[in-house]
C-alpha cells in the first residue's frame, strides 16, 4: 500500500512539473505564437486569390484576422518590456518566417489586383 501511495505521489508531482514548464512560460510567447499563426491564416488567405471575386472573399476573411490581431496587439502593448523581448527572443526565428511568407504572398496578391 505504502508503494502504491509513493509511486502516486511520485507521478503526481512529476505530472505536475512538467505541466508547469510548459504552461508556466511567459506570458508573451503565447501572444507571440497566436500573432504567427495569424500571420500565416493572412498569408493562407492571400495565397488563395487569383481573381478580383476571390480577392473579395479573401478580404473578408484577412479583415476578420486582423481584428483578432489588433486585440493580441492591445495585450501585447500591456506586457512588460522585459517580457516582451524574452518571447520575441524565443520566437524570432519563427516570427521571422511567418513575416517573409505574408510578404511573399502580399506581393502575389498586389499583382494579381495590379491586372484585374
Amino acid at each position: 500500500m505504502l508503494m502504491n501511495s509513493r509511486r502516486g505521489l511520485t507521478l503526481l508531482v512529476l505530472g505536475l512539473l512538467a505541466t508547469c514548464t510548459s504552461g508556466c512560460s511567459n506570458p508573451g510567447d503565447k501572444l507571440v505564437k497566436q500573432q504567427i499563426a495569424l500571420n500565416n491564416e493572412i498569408a493562407a488567405e492571400m495565397e488563395k486569390v487569383t481573381d478580383k471575386a476571390s480577392a473579395q472573399v479573401s478580404g473578408s476573411a484577412i479583415s476578420a484576422i486582423i481584428e483578432k490581431y489588433k486585440a493580441d496587439s492591445e495585450a501585447w502593448s500591456a506586457l512588460p518590456a522585459e517580457a516582451q523581448t524574452a518571447a520575441k527572443a524565443a520566437h524570432q526565428a519563427e516570427y521571422d518566417q511567418a513575416i517573409a511568407r505574408l510578404e511573399q504572398a502580399r506581393r502575389k496578391y498586389a499583382a494579381i489586383m495590379r491586372w484585374q
